[in-house]
């Protein structure tokens, strides 16, 4: 994956997913680690940074207006 693809994964407001739970987060940063997709997540609501794999992460879609 390029450069310009990981970019395009920044700053895009996400559901990490864990177990039966769902939250909010923003996208902060990203990376190809081992082969896969390594996004560095904050949530939305609280405090902090994490490392997840794309995985387990749902980017919600951005509504397209006509």
């Amino acid at each position: 994956m390029s450069t310009l693809a990981l970019q395009s994964y920044i700053g895009q407001t996400a559901l990490l997913l864990s177990d039966k739970l769902r939250f909010a987060v923003r996208i902060v940063d990203a990376k190809m680690a081992y082969g896969s997709i390594r996004l560095l997540v904050t949530p939305e609501l609280g405090e902090g940074t994490v490392w997840v794999d794309s995985s387990r992460i749902q980017i919600e879609q951005k509504e397209v207006q006509s």
